[in-house]
């Protein structure tokens, strides 16, 4: 499975931003490799493909997942962000996201191996923009193809989902139809880290 990337994003957003200080360059250069480490120690653990034999062994995973998380969640808030001597950073915390799309990023690889990818083809894990809402536009005399169908979509930080495709028409041929493709998210949630106390 790829899984998305928005962390990374949001890291190479940062470091091409026109405003950052030069001091922030080398910085954000090191928290990149930083990110680099900490992926690859998340997919080493993941290399057992969630097969874990017992509740213990997956236990086990979730403690190394999560002591992996918080200590690169540290990284950023402190090291990066936190320590610098300029204060863009902590500044645009809220418009950078490089703490909050940890969680996005980390979330899919967590919930990965207890998840029947190799069952039902076509899972997707992570952010998404996935189906809230139809509605018809059309009326009796304003005949619109489909109906005049409109999907709403909403984002979400963390989806388990796949696409769909809808198609509305007034023939049952679907002939002059109006067709949509979106994500139908089986499980959605908003995504906050909390450091524990």
């Amino acid at each position: 499975m790829t899984f998305p990337t928005p962390h990374y994003e949001k890291l190479n957003a940062a470091l091409s931003n026109d405003k950052l200080p030069k001091g922030d360059v080398q910085r954000l250069k090191d928290a990149i490799k930083k990110y680099s480490e900490w992926i690859a120690s998340l997919d080493l653990l993941l290399k057992g493909g969630g097969n874990f034999g017992t509740i213990e062994n997956g236990e086990v995973f979730l403690k190394k997942m999560i002591h992996r998380l918080q200590g690169y969640k540290k990284y950023i808030d402190v090291d990066l962000i936190f320590d610098s001597p300029n204060d863009f950073l902590y500044r645009q915390k809220g418009q950078l996201k490089l703490d909050n799309s940890i969680i996005e990023e980390f979330l899919p690889r967590l919930v990965y191996p207890f998840v029947p990818t190799d069952i039902v083809s076509g899972i997707e894990l992570g952010p998404k923009s996935c189906y809230s809402s139809m509605f018809f536009t059309g009326g009796i005399i304003r005949s619109i193809p489909g109906g005049g169908m409109h999907v709403r979509k909403k984002d979400q930080d963390f989806t388990i989902s796949r696409q769909v495709y809808i198609k509305a028409s007034f023939n049952p041929s679907f002939a002059n139809a109006a067709e949509q493709r979106t994500s139908l998210a089986y499980v959605a949630a908003e995504s906050k880290y909390t450091a524990p106390h």
